[in-house]
């Protein structure tokens, strides 16, 4: 019996992916899914605005207010969302995966919670100052 070739991972498109299932996802590259994550972030906020913006206009009494029509507007406001982030236009999820990718850039990892950014090994005592804010100098007022 012949064996055809079977690929382990066949080429599946990120938006295809639930969100849940992106992050542990081994058909995709880092990239990618930084990409689409980016991009379904953004157009969650889209439709939180499109959503604020639709509550601001003015009520008709030709307009229906049923259930049907709030499941229509949602519908639509989701559909614009997600066609308006999957342009490209915004421009928010660009950004957004930039900054992603200085961070999963291959080759580079973070430093651990015992090391500097310059490799340096710093006692915990030094990490905890570290990372807490520093105290603001001010002059009490006189009185």
């Amino acid at each position: 019996m012949p064996v055809t070739n079977v690929q382990s991972h066949p080429k599946v498109k990120a938006s295809d992916i639930p969100l849940e299932k992106l992050a542990t996802s081994k058909a995709l590259s880092q990239q990618e899914k930084a990409a689409e994550m980016t991009r379904q972030f953004e157009s969650m906020l889209l439709r939180q605005i499109l959503t604020e913006a639709q509550k601001t206009s003015i009520p008709s009494k030709f307009a229906s207010t049923g259930v049907s029509t709030s499941i229509y507007k949602d519908m639509s406001v989701t559909q614009m969302a997600d066609t308006i982030s999957s342009s490209r236009s915004l421009g928010l999820a660009r950004e957004l995966e930039k900054q992603l990718s200085r961070e999963i850039a291959p080759g580079k990892t973070a430093p651990g919670p015992s090391q500097t950014t310059t490799g340096k090994k710093i006692s915990a005592n030094e990490h905890q100052r570290a990372a807490q804010p520093p105290v603001p100098q001010t002059k009490a007022p006189r009185l």
